[in-house]
């Protein structure tokens, strides 16, 4: 089954703006500037889809993350490189799309696929990219890119009484939900209420049309053999900042890197978050969405095991997939597997 379409609704996470998302501060406007040098303004963003499987061998979805297009021969860094299907960009280092078909079939159903996209349209794993400082969707050589982990209504007092896991997972009359520390331990009990669901997905009848409609930021469940995702201008609430950093945009591509991503959903009773480390991404970037989006990052090999482990499996990771690459870019040993992903966003609106 392929890892596909990985739903991270941002939520792991684009379609016209229903309602344009300003996030109040500054002199940000709201107003779509005309060009160069416009009004500064915030866009949110809400990921609706990641897709983590190209359909040719050759293809990966990515980036070249050690700037090389191999590695000096004999060493852990001499994996087999790719070419991005959407940029065409070669030496893309994404040796996690190797283990997708395991990850699969330890899950079972959809897979990574649908368990992710689940959480997402269940509301559980809202991961939203706030842009802000925009002076032009064309060329603006600044701008600041906030990632946070957000929810559609407000925390509860109820829920946010809980301080661990399972309290907040037994109070289900609260519809309180557990949100994981992005790093180390501990997170979050609030009140987790489903997103409005997309009209324009549920139009599409068909796995081929469903999946191409990157606009509304569609999921198709072969289970079910139903399109499905989250409407756009929908607002949300901020539950744990993951960080700001600086970006630019260059011929309507958006381009910044985040120092970590955590990819949470439920697999067999538990809760589980994969943290993506020294996040590039890129885009073409709209007023309205983020299509044609590429992720590219490293996973600890020590956390992705551990990952398994608390699934319950004793498996060594490394018997699937060789580490590739550096988790801190120095020195000669490859502690981390890269990884890329395709992503698209929907408009949103972050308070």
């Amino acid at each position: 089954m392929n890892w596909k379409t990985l739903v991270v609704g941002s939520a792991i996470t684009g379609v016209a703006m229903v309602g344009c998302g300003t996030s109040g501060g500054g002199s940000d406007s709201g107003v779509t500037p005309m060009g160069d040098g416009g009004a500064p303004q915030t866009r949110a963003y809400v990921i609706g889809v990641i897709d983590t499987e190209a359909d040719d061998i050759s293809q990966a979805y990515g980036f070249n993350l050690d700037g090389m297009d191999g590695g000096p021969a004999g060493s852990c860094f001499d994996q087999m490189d790719f070419t991005s299907p959407v940029t065409g960009t070669t030496g893309v280092d994404n040796q996690l799309a190797g283990l997708a078909p395991t990850l699969d079939g330890l899950l079972g159903g959809d897979g990574v696929n649908g368990a992710i996209r689940d959480q997402i349209e269940a509301g559980k794993v809202l991961l939203i990219l706030e842009v802000s400082d925009i002076n032009s969707f064309t060329n603006d050589s600044s701008i600041m890119v906030h990632a946070v982990l957000g929810e559609v209504a407000p925390q509860g007092a109820a829920c946010m009484a809980h301080t661990d896991m399972a309290s907040c997972a037994g109070d289900t009359g609260n519809m309180c939900s557990w949100t994981a520390a992005a790093m180390g331990t501990g997170g979050t009990c609030s009140t987790s209420v489903a997103p409005m669901p997309s009209a324009a997905c549920t139009a599409h009848a068909d796995q081929t049309s469903c999946e191409a409609d990157g606009m509304n930021a569609c999921n198709w469940s072969a289970m079910a053999s139903a399109c499905s995702g989250i409407a756009a201008g929908q607002t949300f609430h901020m539950l744990q900042s993951l960080g700001s950093v600086s970006g630019s945009i260059t011929n309507g591509q958006i381009s910044a890197t985040v120092e970590s991503l955590p990819l949470s959903f439920a697999a067999m009773g538990r809760t589980i978050t994969l943290t993506l480390h020294n996040v590039q991404f890129g885009g073409r970037i709209t007023a309205t969405n983020i299509t044609n989006g590429e992720f590219g990052a490293k996973i600890s090999i020590a956390e992705l095991m551990q990952t398994v482990a608390d699934l319950g499996f004793s498996i060594d990771i490394t018997s699937f997939v060789m580490p590739d690459i550096s988790l801190t870019g120095t020195g000669t040993t490859c502690d981390a597997i890269s990884a890329g992903m395709a992503y698209s966003g929907i408009a949103a609106t972050l308070n």
